[in-house]
């Protein structure tokens, strides 16, 4: 009985443990500027900003490594209860890394990083964008001898995506 007892006080322990550290996580979600009261962003190192694409992309059309691409703030950003970021603000950012889909299922590979805000080319921005096409090289592997041509799908940025990346204040 004491064994039953120590069990269920220990798992009870335990999953209250895994339940505060899930709720430590929702205070790096950005807030809106009139929700800045509930929260004080004086003691995080970098704050989220939530982006968007101003149009697709893809890997299947022209493409290229260092092109420049054109982001958009989604929300306002919040430093010492003052705005520093307002949505809709522009912020640039590099293709660093593009892999071609191939033949057995090989998804194409995309990833954004370099990011800067337009007129503030100070600001310290921290984050990358990874995107993977459809990997099929799982069922392709299964049927080899008659799917051996078919090529993995293209990594795609939609416009209505959102991403986040930080700004970190300190590090100026």
């Amino acid at each position: 009985m004491k064994k039953f007892l120590f069990l269920i006080v220990f798992l009870n322990l335990v999953f209250n443990q895994i339940a505060i550290a899930d709720d430590f996580h929702e205070y790096y979600k950005s807030k809106p500027a009139y929700d800045i009261k509930s929260f004080n962003y004086e003691n995080l190192n970098r704050i989220p900003i939530k982006i968007k694409i101003v149009s697709d992309v893809t890997t299947k059309k022209n493409l290229v490594e260092g092109q420049k691409l054109i982001f958009l703030t989604t929300e306002d950003a919040v430093l010492n209860y003052k705005k520093i970021l307002p949505a809709g603000s522009r912020i640039i950012g590099t293709v660093e890394t593009i892999s071609q889909n191939e033949i057995k299922g090989i998804p194409a590979n995309l990833i954004i990083g370099d990011f800067k805000i337009e007129y503030m080319a100070q600001a310290k921005l921290e984050g990358q964008i990874n995107k993977q096409g459809a990997n099929r090289t799982i069922w392709v592997r299964a049927l080899i001898p008659v799917l051996f041509p078919i090529k993995g799908g293209h990594a795609k940025i939609k416009s209505f995506e959102t991403y986040e990346i930080y700004y970190t204040p300190n590090s100026l």
